[in-house]
């Protein structure tokens, strides 16, 4: 079963790709002042967003869980949201 991070990554492939202490693995992109870090971890992928460093008010997370998400995560990483 393909999930919509399979289909995503397929898409874009990472800027930089590690494992995690925890067994995750650990996929990185940044535009500019935009990052997104997604670490995925026995098919679920979780998401960092961030456009500068104040946590309350420049950064967000949630769960890939359908290919819309995952798309409007890239639009926002290039910039088009």
């Amino acid at each position: 079963m393909t999930t919509p991070w399979d289909t995503f990554l397929a898409a874009h492939p990472a800027g930089s790709i590690c494992d995690a202490d925890d067994g995750s693995t650990v996929y990185e992109w940044r535009r500019g002042r935009r990052h997104l870090t997604v670490y995925v971890d026995a098919g679920v992928a979780d998401y960092i967003q961030s456009w500068g460093s104040n946590i309350a008010l420049e950064m967000d997370d949630g769960i890939i869980d359908t290919d819309e998400g995952a798309a409007a995560l890239w639009q926002w990483l290039e910039g088009s949201l």
